[in-house]
C-alpha cells in the first residue's frame, strides 16, 4: 500500500471550509468523475444520453395519465381539462426521492468501489462521493427541468417557483455531508443504508 495514498484527503477532523477548498481545487478532476459517471450509465443503450431526457418525459407522462385520466374522480358533464396538479406534485417527490436515494445508496460505496484510487495513488479521495452526488445532482436537474415545463404548460409558472431549490438544497447537503461518514461506516452498515434508500 502507498504510504502517501491518503495525503491528498482531509482527515476526519477536516473543517467544511477546508473540504470546500479541496472541492475548489480539484473542481476539474470532479467534472471529469462526473462526466465519466454519467457516460458509464448510459453506455451500450440504444439512445445513450438522450435517456436521461427521456426517463423523466416518460415517467411524468405516466403520472399525467395515471392520475389525470384513471383515477379521477367522475368528471362532470362537459369538463374537459384534467387536474395535473396531484401528478406534478408526485412527480416532484419522486424527483427528490431519486437524489437522495440515489445519494444515500451510492455516496458511502464509492470509496469501497474505486479501491485502485485509494490504494495505489495520491488522490483525494473525498472527490469519489461527492462524484456520485453530482451525477445525481445532473439527473435531479434534467428531471427539474421536465417538471417546471410541464408546470408551465399545464398551469403556467407559480410565482413560488423559485422556492424549489429551498426544497432540495438542504437535502443535497445532507446526502453530500454522508461521505464524511466514510471512516465510521463500514461495509455493513453502507449494505444498511443501501437497502433503507431502496
Amino acid at each position: 500500500m502507498n504510504p502517501l495514498a491518503h495525503s491528498a484527503a482531509p482527515t476526519a477532523s477536516a473543517s467544511p471550509l477546508s473540504l470546500l477548498r479541496a472541492v475548489w481545487r480539484y473542481r476539474f478532476l470532479l467534472r471529469q468523475l462526473v462526466q465519466r459517471d454519467i457516460a458509464s450509465r448510459y453506455r451500450g443503450s440504444l439512445a445513450g444520453l438522450i435517456w436521461s431526457l427521456l426517463l423523466p418525459c416518460v415517467m411524468l407522462a405516466v403520472y399525467m395519465f395515471v392520475f389525470g385520466y384513471v383515477f379521477t374522480p367522475v368528471r362532470r358533464v362537459g369538463q374537459e381539462t384534467v387536474n395535473a396538479a396531484f401528478a406534478l406534485s408526485l412527480f416532484a417527490g419522486m424527483l427528490l426521492h431519486g437524489l437522495v436515494g440515489e445519494c444515500l445508496s451510492r455516496a458511502p460505496a464509492a470509496v469501497l468501489a474505486q479501491p485502485s484510487y485509494v490504494k495505489k495513488v495520491v488522490f483525494p479521495i473525498e472527490l469519489l462521493p461527492l462524484a456520485v452526488v453530482g451525477t445525481a445532482m445532473v439527473q435531479f436537474l434534467i428531471g427539474s427541468a421536465v417538471l417546471l415545463l410541464a408546470l408551465l404548460f399545464t398551469q403556467g409558472l407559480p410565482a413560488t417557483a423559485w422556492l424549489w431549490p429551498l426544497a432540495w438544497l438542504p437535502l443535497l447537503a445532507l446526502a453530500a455531508g454522508w461521505w464524511g461518514l466514510r471512516d465510521v461506516l463500514r461495509r455493513p452498515v453502507v449494505e444498511t443504508l443501501r437497502r433503507a434508500a431502496e
